[in-house]
């Protein structure tokens, strides 16, 4: 074979102008696989990227799904917008952030593949830290996002819901189905020193917070030491379905 010489990099071996390396559609290629890589990326996709093969005519897919054109926009809310507007509350905004990932990502999941996240929400904090507002925004939120399906908003409380019938509790939960109930001041539920507290608590909120957690979302508001204490420390299956935001 014949010696093969290396020679300073001179102009002769620079492309002339307005050339490239690489055809139209070579380019086009390469740029299309780099798209859908870093969108699959960021969406969190548990799914493997369309691989693609760039020869010198055309560019072949190997295997995997494309995205098309005239696929629907990716989700998106302006509830989000306005929250991440707010100032401080960065538990909020990563919470928040968190569910816009996971949208996005169910979004360009198969039906099969898609695990529902939990959104109860209990939100705490000390009087005039704006919970109900923020709570209001999660519920706009989860609508725009389309992790429920209607921006639904029936608020109650905890005083309200020890005066209610038990009995009268599920017409509450139908009337909110699809969006969100909000229950304000929930430590004064206090389930261990009030009987009426106990079945509202223990067998209707908590079976609704399970069995229709992916029709229903429950958000609970009030003190974080209370909550902890008189709602938490009643029964540990509370806790375990709700998120806490503070």
């Amino acid at each position: 074979k014949p010696e093969r010489t290396s020679a300073p990099l001179g102009d002769e071996q620079c492309l002339p102008a307005g050339e490239s390396l690489l055809s139209d559609d070579e380019f086009a290629s390469v740029h299309d696989d780099f798209e859908v890589r870093v969108e699959t990326t960021l969406a969190g996709c548990v799914s493997a990227p369309p691989t693609r093969q760039v020869t010198r005519e055309r560019t072949i897919s190997i295997e995997g799904p494309s995205r098309e054109p005239s696929d629907p926009v990716a989700p998106k809310s302006e509830a989000l917008e306005r929250l991440k507007g707010l100032r401080g509350l960065e538990n909020v905004k990563r919470i928040a952030n968190s569910l816009l990932a996971h949208a996005i990502a169910s979004f360009r999941m198969p039906d099969a593949s898609r695990v529902d996240p939990v959104l109860n929400f209990a939100f705490m904090g000390n009087p005039g830290t704006g919970k109900t507002t923020v709570a209001r925004e999660f519920g706009v939120m989860l609508h725009e996002l389309g992790l429920r399906a209607n921006n639904k908003f029936v608020e109650t409380t905890g005083s309200k819901l020890l005066e209610t019938d038990p009995k009268d509790i599920p017409d509450l939960l139908d009337s909110a189905m699809g969006g969100v109930l909000f229950i304000d001041e929930a430590h004064n539920l206090d389930p261990a020193k009030d009987a009426k507290g106990k079945p509202a608590v223990t067998q209707i909120l908590i079976e609704a917070a399970e069995n229709k957690r992916t029709e229903l979302t429950i958000m609970i508001a009030g003190y974080k030491d209370e909550i902890e204490k008189k709602l938490y420390g009643f029964d540990v299956g509370l806790k375990s379905r709700f998120r806490d935001v503070e």
